[in-house]
Parts: C-alpha cells; structure tokens; sequence
C-alpha cells in the first residue's frame, strides 16, 4: 500500500481546503452552488474523486470547483482567457 492510499479521506479534504481557506461547509456550499458538478463544463460525476479546487495564480483567491479535465485544461492553457478564446474560435471555425 503506498502511503496516500493509507490516508484518510477526510484528513486529506481538510489539508487540501485549508490551503486556500476553505472549510468543509464551504466546499458543499460552492458545490451546492454549482449544482453538485464541475463549474466548467457541469459534470457531475467524478467516478469517486471530488471536485479540484480552482484558483487564481495570481492572488489565490478561490474560483471555483472543477472536474480533473477542465482544471488541467486551464492550466494547459495557462489560464490566459485570451488563449482559451482563440482555441474555443478555433474550433468553432472548423466545425464539421
């Protein structure tokens, strides 16, 4: 057993949401807000994984909650809104 696997859950919630001042009530509250699914793309399910914790790089304040995919794609795109324009253009212009 690797050592993460041994971890509780719950410990590992609080260590997470503590890192960007969150509480367990306000992780429910933003995913209540949401709808329980991915502020992005609204998927609701994770397939057991919780939803990340999206912030700004910048200031560190607390975005929103979203699904794996859409939060490694933001930081594919280094969360530059003017790059994740062009990309949604991009596809929009060869749509078949």
């Amino acid at each position: 057993m690797t050592r993460r696997s041994k971890r509780d859950p719950l410990k590992s919630l609080k260590d997470t949401l503590r890192r960007y001042g969150l509480t367990i009530p306000d992780y429910h509250q933003k995913l209540k807000a949401q709808h329980y699914g991915c502020a992005i793309c609204g998927q609701s399910d994770f397939g057991g994984l919780r939803l990340s914790i999206d912030h700004d790089h910048q200031t560190g304040a607390v975005r929103g909650l979203l699904c794996s995919r859409c939060n490694v794609g933001l930081g594919h795109f280094s969360d530059n809104p003017e790059v994740l324009i062009k990309a949604a253009d991009y596809l929009i212009q060869h749509e078949i």
